[in-house]
């Protein structure tokens, strides 16, 4: 009999691994440009699993330049719903993303002549 549970334990275990981390990837993408046309942020992200975060790419093009920032955000999806891109000008903009646990991560974007510049609030 112990051997029995032992075995429906093991497989039991061994199913929720495998329907858990098995998940399927997921991946996101917001696009938004600046009123002017000239700046185009992209913000796209992979998340392997359930479990991980999205390992995000934040990009930002500008007159020909281009420049990118990676971080992680947790969150259960990458979309226009939880990724807001406001645009004070069309040099610069607020890029803020919602988590999954309530917080927010918050850059500011600039672009002057010196180029682009990405900054996270703190």
């Amino acid at each position: 009999m112990h051997n029995k549970t032992l075995n429906y334990t093991t497989y039991l275990i061994l199913l929720l691994t495998i329907v858990l981390g098995c998940g399927g990837k997921k991946t996101g993408k917001v696009t938004s440009q600046s009123p002017d046309k000239k700046i185009l942020v992209t913000i796209t992200g992979t998340k392997p699993n359930f479990a991980d975060p999205f390992k995000t790419t934040i990009i930002f093009e500008a007159e020909g330049k281009k420049d990118a920032v990676e971080t992680e955000i947790y969150a259960n999806e990458l979309n226009e719903e939880n990724v807001k891109v406001d645009w004070a000008s069309s040099a610069d903009c607020k890029i803020t993303i919602d988590q999954q646990d309530g917080n927010q991560r918050k850059f500011n974007l600039h672009y002057d002549a010196e180029g682009l510049e990405l900054v996270e609030q703190q």
